[in-house]
């Protein structure tokens, strides 16, 4: 009776240990699913907000070209391009979109008396039009097409040469031929102000030279550009909860120069840098912009997650369950000292069978010359479950960091291998497969690689692995490389001493026919 008590005892103990270890295992995981996703949320963002970039480039190059196709464009030209490119949903959605003049100061007058008679839209012309504000300078920079989306300060007639760092950005353009970005224009809107940006490309006059900086000076009659806002630009993006208080976006032009912040960052007291549980760091990179985006996730993303809140109380229910159940079990066969006996050895002989098996194959997968690599194809995205030394030593990654990973971070970007499809159809049938792949070390050097992939199945037939064994061949391949190039240039020698003998024995038969010909 005493020994049976301590069994249960004994037995439940176990049965909480495992419990809370097995709540921590939850918890821990759960942090790394959110992380995962929060991942891919966060590269969605960047994507998203590159294509708008890219978008922008492509509507500004489509009306560079116009230019560069003709004499000069009219308004009604301009605008029906837009509407053109529209069509085809080329054209984004920003505040505006506009051509810039550049004007020199003794033909003021005569441009401003040229835009109001302008009739190609209206036939009342634009009676009212003037550049603004008002300057005394030897040039003018004044909008002369312009395509709103939004009322702003930036309207007709404005002239962007009035604000010094904006006319600077402008002159790089001019003298460079290529587009820049100024990042830190203040829109005033109906809305109110709001931070943003102004991209240009510079527009030269047809048919000259344009190899120098001073060619390109003198052949400048213009700017096409967009304007937009940040808010306008991380808009309606799939990111669900982008505006509530779990995230936070910010923008960097370099390394610390900080052009955008949402309004979280701003809050009074809803944002802690404390409170961080996750944050990912990318660069923008769409037409070189020296941007890096920043997203952050506070603590309360995981914390709000009902599966965070009720996971935990319904592991430790069912753990309490099993571990009343196991404790009354043992109990109950413990108070017969021969059956409990019985089970104890025998459940001890099944343990050490076990235990020797996980032995012997660990030491024989620790002692493979080849790389040993299993996944588990039930848990999601088919993750590592073990590698052994010798596929740490051909990949250069440790377990630790391969264990959790899909395989396909050993292709980094070179997903377009036939071997890839090969084996994505394996493991999607449960089938074997050998493939020669791409890969990639962890110090970023290719090696050609032979996988051997096959599923291991259950007695049930349940699939419950796949184990491949990877091999480095390498030097194989340049091995058979090397000797089939050496293969075709003897064959080509072969080739030209074949044809040479041919030549040889021509050139005979002519000479001995000459000699039969020549009187004796």
């Amino acid at each position: 009776m005493k020994f049976g008590l301590i069994a249960t005892a004994l037995v439940a103990i176990i049965c909480l240990i495992t419990t809370f270890s097995v709540i921590e295992f939850a918890r821990r995981s759960l942090i790394h699913v959110h992380e995962e996703e929060f991942q891919e949320l966060s590269f969605e963002v960047m994507l998203s907000s590159e294509a708008k970039i890219v978008s922008y480039m492509h509507s500004l190059q489509g009306l560079n070209g116009l230019y560069a196709a003709s004499k000069s464009v009219e308004r009604n030209e301009f605008e029906e391009f837009l509407l053109a490119i529209g069509k085809y949903r080329r054209l984004p959605e920003s505040r505006l979109i506009f051509y810039v003049e550049s004007v020199p100061a003794s033909q003021n007058a005569e441009f401003v008396e040229s835009i109001r008679k302008d009739i190609s839209l209206d036939l009342a012309g634009i009676s009212n039009y003037a550049i603004y504000p008002a300057q005394n300078r030897t040039d003018y920079y004044p909008i002369k097409y312009v395509k709103e989306y939004n009322p702003s300060n930036f309207g007709l007639g404005f002239d962007l040469g009035s604000l010094p760092e904006v006319l600077l950005m402008m002159e790089s353009a001019r003298d460079s031929g290529d587009h820049k970005t100024y990042s830190q224009l203040l829109i005033s809107t109906d809305d109110g102000a709001q931070e943003g940006f102004l991209l240009v490309i510079p527009v030269y006059r047809n048919g000259v030279p344009l190899s120098t900086v001073e060619e390109r000076r003198n052949a400048s009659i213009g700017y096409l550009g967009v304007i937009d806002s940040y808010d306008s630009l991380f808009k309606g993006l799939n990111f669900d909860a982008i505006h509530n208080d779990s995230f936070v976006i910010e923008l960097y032009e370099g390394e610390k120069k900080v052009i955008f912040k949402n309004e979280l960052v701003w809050a009074s007291g809803s944002y802690n840098p404390d409170d961080i549980a996750y944050s990912v760091t990318l660069p923008m990179v769409a037409d070189a912009q020296n941007w890096t985006l920043v997203l952050t996730a506070v603590e309360s993303l995981v914390e709000h997650d009902p599966i965070h809140i009720y996971l935990p109380a319904a592991i430790l229910f069912v753990g309490f369950f099993i571990s009343f159940l196991f404790s009354g079990l043992i109990f109950s066969a413990t108070t017969s000292k021969a059956r409990a006996l019985h089970y104890a050895r025998q459940i001890t002989k099944e343990l050490k069978e076990q235990q020797d098996s996980l032995r012997a194959h660990e030491r024989a997968f620790s002692a493979a010359t080849s790389g040993i690599v299993i996944t588990n194809p039930n848990r999601k995205d088919n993750p590592v479950v073990y590698v052994n030394p010798a596929y740490e030593k051909v990949t250069g990654y440790s377990a630790e960091e391969v264990i959790g990973k899909n395989l396909r971070f050993l292709h980094k970007e070179d997903y377009k291998q036939e071997g890839l499809t090969v084996l994505r159809e394996a493991i999607k049938n449960k089938k074997s497969c050998e493939v020669i792949l791409k890969d990639y070390r962890k110090d970023g050097s290719m090696f050609n690689a032979s996988l051997s992939m096959a599923p291991v199945f259950e007695d049930t037939g349940k699939l419950v692995n796949f184990v491949g064994i990877l091999n480095d061949i390498t030097e194989r391949m340049n091995a058979e490389t090397q000797l089939k190039s050496r293969t075709e240039e003897l064959e080509k020698f072969q080739q030209l001493t074949v044809d040479r003998e041919i030549r040889m024995n021509e050139l005979k038969k002519q000479m001995e026919e000459l000699r039969q010909k020549v009187p004796k």
